[in-house]
């Protein structure tokens, strides 16, 4: 019997309501509809389409109108990207989750973690009116437990949970499904919940996926032996786990495009492969593309890291979606998160130092950076941009007239 380390999340739902902590009045939400998942939706690019507001010509009177601050004791959870839907914002903290009012910070409810000592940061993702997190123990190195729980996204009200025997390193949310998998010292897994109901649907042992990442109902893993080698890469259907298609070459996938169509991977050779996702047949490859990345409906913005002599920097390139072709290059960063595209803007983070906005056509500088040390990708939804730098939440705008 597997010993379970993690009872990680308050069994009975704790429903805290609290004042507003704006500093500032904010303008209502626009017509974005959200921001989903870590990666905004099922494909984790990094692109919201619907974001009409925070344009370039708006860049200069982009400025922080509130802030959340992470309270308590952080010991292995942090405060991280949140996710945004419905109005709401959805927000993980160092003792606790909550919801808030997306333009104006106010807590609407909480949820306290049973033991903050023993909690991962967890992963969330929206799906209707259902939030899910995802989270581990963080105490235990040989065999830690995972959970996956789901809320009333309105209420706070637990509405299931799930445990895994092991930890819970992904979560993919697409088509009514909740899909997680991690690994321990002598355990690899991937199952698949129904979001509903949270029945199990399926279970892949010894696979699990390298990041975020629906295609058109199809989920890549990473196929592994007993002993942890990795031996090949399955194209499996999320409902039903059934495998549509398989290769032994090993591809880590890292995002979609937001047709569904195709999938941006990375080889054990770090080359960046577009890959088509109902039959498995490479359309192109970059070499030495093998870190964060973004893909709106024409480019993918690429990550690669550059060595010269004793000095290493980052470099972001822009690569046409259709062919790989490389349309532009910009280096001299001292390293790169995922980069992040919305309403015509290309935000590039560099974790603790800044955030610098790029014209994604060219990659050439924009109006707005801020030295805010941030540490993690900003999420840019409803007219707001989000950016944390692991102990307080910022939220911009550009305020309307009026």
């Amino acid at each position: 019997m597997r010993v379970r380390h993690g009872a990680l999340l308050a069994a009975v739902l704790g429903i805290v309501l609290a004042g507003s902590n704006a500093v500032a009045a904010a303008p209502p939400p626009g017509d974005a509809q959200g921001w989903f998942q870590d990666g905004y939706g099922p494909g984790n690019g990094g692109y919201n389409p619907d974001e009409h507001w925070i344009v370039p010509e708006r860049l200069r009177r982009l400025a922080p109108r509130w802030s959340i601050p992470a309270t308590g004791q952080q010991v292995c959870a942090a405060q991280s990207a949140p996710v945004v839907a419905g109005g709401r914002l959805f927000l993980t903290g160092r003792e606790s989750l909550g919801a808030y009012d997306a333009s104006t910070g106010t807590k609407i409810w909480s949820y306290p973690y049973l033991d903050p000592m023993d909690t991962y940061t967890p992963m969330l993702a929206v799906s209707g009116g259902t939030l899910l997190a995802a989270t581990s123990g963080c105490q235990s190195v040989s065999d830690p437990s995972g959970m996956l729980l789901a809320f009333d996204a309105a209420t706070g009200k637990l509405l299931w949970r799930a445990d895994t025997d092991a930890p819970n390193a992904t979560l993919i949310v697409a088509r009514g499904v909740a899909v997680v998998g991690g690994e321990d010292a002598g355990w690899m897994e991937t199952t698949a919940f129904q979001i509903t109901t949270g029945k199990q649907l399926w279970k892949r042992p010894w696979s699990m996926s390298a990041d975020r990442v629906a295609a058109g109902g199809t989920v890549l893993l990473t196929d592994n032996n007993r002993e942890f080698s990795e031996i090949g890469t399955s194209a499996v259907d999320i409902g039903t786990g059934q495998v549509r298609w398989r290769t032994n070459r090993i591809w880590s996938v890292r995002a979609a495009d937001r047709t569904g169509r195709w999938f941006l991977v990375d080889d054990s050779a770090r080359a960046l492969l577009k890959v088509d996702a109902g039959s498995g047949t490479v359309a192109w490859s970059q070499p030495g593309l093998d870190g964060p990345l973004a893909v709106d409906d024409r480019q993918v913005y690429a990550t690669r890291t550059v060595t010269a002599g004793t000095t290493v920097t980052a470099e972001l390139l822009g690569l046409a979606l259709d062919s790989g072709r490389v349309a532009w290059r910009r280096g001299g960063f001292a390293s790169l998160l995922r980069p992040v595209v919305a309403g015509g803007v290309l935000y590039a983070l560099t974790p603790k130092k800044r955030l610098d906005t790029l014209n994604p056509a060219t990659g050439a500088g924009l109006a707005f950076s801020t030295v805010d040390k941030p540490l993690d990708h900003p999420v840019i939804s409803g007219d707001w941009l989000y950016l944390t730098d692991g102990g307080r939440l910022r939220g911009y705008t550009v305020p309307r007239p009026g």
